[in-house]
């Protein structure tokens, strides 16, 4: 039997708050916690909090809502990605060595990458430098 999970976006501070027009979320990562980033959700589009406020699974707002978690979702690991790709493993401090594991242990877990392969990825970045990302896009 598998282990429970914790649900999606526990591992984060998600709040409500003032972002510029047209912004759906910003995700902080430098943050005192660093194993604990900050994903603020734009409360200035009405129309989008009162979809992602929705309660009901079924109809039009759940799924649009649906929609709105995965755009966000797949920015957010994207962003969480490329900042643990950063990490030194050797160089850096002990908080960010567990921030990269606990990145790499959700990619492993929610896109079904073998451990092995991210391991191998992690050792290839180190000694040659070529999966430094060039930009972050937040």
């Amino acid at each position: 039997m598998d282990e429970a999970s914790a649900p999606p976006g526990s591992g984060f501070d998600v709040v409500w708050g003032e972002l510029p027009e047209g912004q759906l979320h910003h995700l902080e990562l430098d943050g005192e916690d660093r194993l604990t980033p900050r994903l603020t959700l734009n409360k200035g589009e009405s129309k989008i909090a009162e979809v992602w406020n929705s309660i009901p699974n079924v109809g039009y707002r759940a799924r649009i809502r649906d929609v709105l978690n995965s755009i966000v979702a797949i920015d957010v690991l994207v962003d969480l990605a490329v900042a643990s790709d950063t990490i030194n493993d050797a160089e850096d401090d002990e908080k960010a060595v567990e921030f990269k594991k606990a990145v790499m242990k959700t990619l492993t877990k929610n896109f079904r990458v073998p451990p092995e392969l991210m391991s191998a990825l992690d050792k290839a970045g180190e000694s040659s430098g070529s999966f430094r990302a060039h930009s972050v896009v937040a």
